[in-house]
């Protein structure tokens, strides 16, 4: 991808450079480090001291004897020895293979080189090495493929290592293991990057500014990849785009070209010595093109992934927008759901506040053998990801399975019997009207939906065994807070208030788990995206890339299109209602009205229309479907085809209500004059009468309105 380039007068020298850049594939994914050296977030700074350390050729001594034990069952794994390293990791793959119970942190672990490793949590497990033996603690790390025994391990079980001499030793013994050495192939250089020269910024502008090496005397001979360093752009708010650049760019002052880019709608200035990036050497037999972090989990091709998601941007965009907007997206990869990066917050936990009760036991329901097979590749997946772990437990649910459109299964359970003893949660879930009311006056719009965003979310180890269930392959209970659970939406609602409940309406429409970013200006826009980003990315929160929509003028959103002009029902959703069969029970005329209830507000007199439906959900009313059912089952419809794009309410200007009447049922037309006077509805409005209403004259009637 070729970064957008806005030419001022403060950059037309770096043209030739943009060009060159250009030319090398600019922006392209962080490579794989040749070390996985591991660092707490926020345990020290880095200087070029630690940065010179982690690239230098340093030898990996491998214990491949260690014996791990989880719960009642013992495994060897092979763990490399990291003097270098703060923390001890183990592959998330490992856990979830031996079940080990991985309880949530708030801690973030991050590589030496500042870039950030996915950690689903700490799990602590006895450790046994020659004839020592203790508990240790170890964050689950994704995109590892041997666990790190690092410095807070080794002391604690008495081992020593002699790079030098290619030994480990125990407590001071002779070597009792059988190490084995992987050296590095190749000494690979790496350097912070100063700021050349103070300038300023303007408000979201990209340009290239100047870079010097920290280390004078540094000299870089092949292909090295660029970053900004997590601090810079934490006190400067500017975004620094990931670059790779050959040894002949850089000049005979050693200056080294850095992009960035003001998201802001103020200037910033960057000073003279500020440390902006750093820069590393490529391996000489790096691939540019297919360099993604979960590279470093394997090298099985077909467990490679690119990160950087495929989005659909707005048609409408320039391409200088259009190359802003992947900018953007390619320094937000990490809010993005892909293998080895799922989300998983710590924010806040569901819990199942139940009445006291005996546990409750249904029985498994029957499915047949191709659904059963459908079954047990979900549950695999679940167990994969963590979301399930085997059960003990005394209650037990049936699965009901539910197709997707892609033929594979949701795995849902019965929780009724569970949710009857279920205390209410009485936080608010929302108000989808107030939500589409709040998109008045913006031009562009994005749509973000999280990856499972349910499954996202912990629950209470102590409820863990309330949700458990059958299957074909076991017995299993959610880690996750899974769909169906009474409380679910309310939980779910406080961690998106908890999230994003800081970004002003006029910025944000949030319904559950469905986001609109809104503004009026694409600059704008690019702002509050990043917000949106930010605020995800702090909580463990992934959003489902092939769901999103960026910068569009017109997206789908909670069943609604919806563009600058206002809000119509989806196409696909009327075409359906449209198609509606006669319904020939109850149970069909309470779902036909459900559905075409959902766009009442774009429907006249609804209340009216339906009075012959909603009479036969009366009490001792025996189904009968007439001529009266019929008319207004099809009137229904057609008004529904018909239905106007309702405008979006402004504030400012003064509202027209129009209200009327009927021996059945109250309505009314809230409207408002657009910039050359004509009138636009907003919004009808209406409610069947009760039998004693019903009675009153037509005064009265007129006066309820």
């Amino acid at each position: 991808m070729e970064v957008g380039k806005r030419r001022t007068k403060q950059n037309v020298r770096s043209g030739s450079l943009e060009r060159e850049i250009s030319r090398q594939n600019l922006g392209v994914e962080k490579p794989p480090s040749p070390f996985a050296v591991f660092k707490l977030q926020g345990g020290w700074e880095q200087s070029s001291a630690k940065i010179n350390s982690f690239s230098a050729a340093k030898k990996f001594i491998t214990l491949t004897g260690t014996v791990v034990q989880s719960g009642s069952r013992e495994f060897k794994h092979e763990f490399i020895c990291d003097s270098g390293a703060e923390v001890s990791v183990i592959p998330t793959a490992l856990a979830q293979e031996h079940y080990m119970k991985i309880q949530p942190t708030t801690r973030h672990v991050k590589m030496a080189n500042g870039t950030h490793a996915e950690c689903r949590g700490v799990v602590q497990t006895s450790v046994t090495v020659g004839t020592n033996s203790c508990i240790l603690s170890f964050f689950v790390v994704s995109g590892v493929q041997n666990g790190i025994l690092g410095l807070d391990s080794l002391g604690k079980l008495g081992v020593s290592l002699n790079t030098r001499k290619k030994l480990a030793t125990i407590d001071g013994a002779q070597p009792v293991l059988q190490p084995e050495v992987d050296t590095p192939q190749e000494i690979l250089k790496c350097c912070h990057i100063r700021v050349a020269e103070s300038r300023d910024i303007k408000p979201f502008e990209e340009i290239f500014i100047w870079g010097k090496l920290e280390n004078k005397n540094e000299k870089f001979t092949r292909d090295s990849y660029i970053e900004g360093t997590e601090h810079f752009q934490q006190r400067t708010w500017l975004l620094t785009a990931p670059i790779k650049i050959s040894a002949e760019m850089m000049n005979d002052e050693n200056k080294i070209p850095i992009c960035v880019l003001n998201t802001t709608d103020k200037s910033i200035r960057v000073y003279t010595e500020q440390t902006a990036a750093t820069i590393q050497e490529l391996p000489s037999t790096h691939n540019i093109a297919h360099i993604s972090e979960s590279n470093m989990g394997g090298n099985n091709p077909s467990s490679q992934y690119d990160p950087v998601p495929e989005v659909s941007v707005g048609e409408q965009l320039t391409t200088q927008q259009r190359e802003n907007l992947e900018v953007l997206i390619r320094k937000n990869t990490q809010v993005f759901d892909y293998p080895g990066n799922s989300g998983f917050t710590t924010t806040i936990e569901h819990t199942i506040p139940t009445a006291v009760s005996d546990p409750i036991v249904c029985h498994p329901r029957r499915h047949n053998l191709g659904l059963t097979q459908k079954i047990n590749e979900a549950v695999g997946n679940h167990v994969k990801s963590g979301h399930l772990t085997p059960s003990k437990s005394p209650w037990a649910f049936p699965i009901v399975p539910v197709l997707k459109p892609d033929k594979t299964v949701r795995l849902c359970v019965d929780y009724r019997p569970l949710n009857k003893i279920t205390q209410n949660d009485p936080y608010p879930t929302g108000n989808l009207q107030e939500v589409l009311d709040n998109l008045s006056g913006a031009n562009y719009f994005s749509v973000i939906d999280l990856a499972q965003g349910y499954l996202q979310v912990p629950l209470a180890k102590e409820d863990r065994p309330k949700t458990a269930f059958r299957s074909p392959t076991g017995f299993w209970e959610w880690t996750r807070m899974p769909y169906g659970l009474k409380g679910s939406p309310e939980t779910f609602s406080r961690l998106m208030q908890k999230v994003l409940g800081h970004i002003p309406p006029h910025r944000l429409a949030l319904y559950m788990d469905d986001i609109c970013i809104i503004s009026k200006t694409f600059e704008e826009h690019l702002v509050n995206l990043q917000g949106v980003f930010d605020a995800l990315r702090q909580h463990g929160l992934r959003v489902k890339a092939k769901k999103c929509a960026f910068a569009m003028k017109e997206v789908k959103f909670l069943g609604h299109k919806v563009c600058n002009k206002g809000v119509q029902p989806e196409e696909h959703k009327v075409k359906a209602i449209r198609a509606w069969v006669a319904p020939t029970c109850l149970k069909e005329v309470q779902m036909f009205l459900g559905a075409v209830g959902w766009y009442r507000k774009f429907i006249k007199d609804f209340s009216t229309i339906a009075r012959p439906l909603t009479w036969l959900l009366e009490k001792d009313v025996t189904f009968t479907w007439g001529k009266e059912q019929d008319d207004a089952f099809n009137t229904l419809r057609h008004e529904l085809v018909k239905a106007p794009v309702l405008a979006h309410p402004d504030p400012t200007r003064p509202f027209v209500v129009t209200t009327d009447a009927s021996k059945v049922g109250l309505g009314g037309e809230l409207s408002q004059e657009d910039a050359q006077g004509q009138l636009h509805p907003v919004a009808y409005f209406s409610r069947a009468l009760t039998k004693r209403e019903r009675s009153y004259p037509t005064y009265d009637r007129e006066v309820m309105v």
